[in-house]
């Protein structure tokens, strides 16, 4: 049996804190945005990927279940991430206009 690895979790890279000469606003705001719309995309492409695993199970094309139900729980794992995360937006939204001027 080969068992692939996640390479998404090995990605992963230390934070770096800067005490001067950061990055401004506009930049700290496009760089959060790129990376949203980087796993959004992620999250779209596990999807279909699971998606074309349950067609070919389904068809009987193939018999490797055990990969389809790894895909399938990868899929299900960061559209709930995906989920939690728009959640959290909302709520931050909902506080900013309980504020008071």
């Amino acid at each position: 049996m080969n068992i692939e690895s996640l390479g998404s979790v090995t990605d992963v890279s230390p934070l770096k804190l800067e005490t001067g000469g950061g990055l401004t606003s506009l930049e700290k705001s496009n760089s959060f945005v790129s990376i949203l719309n980087q796993q959004l995309t992620e999250t779209n492409s596990a999807l279909m990927t699971s998606e074309a695993h349950l067609r070919r199970i389904a068809a009987g094309d193939s018999s490797n279940l055990h990969q389809a139900m790894i895909a399938m729980e990868e899929a299900s794992i960061r559209l709930n991430l995906v989920v939690q995360i728009r959640n959290k937006l909302v709520d931050g939204y909902h506080e900013v206009l309980k504020m008071q001027l």
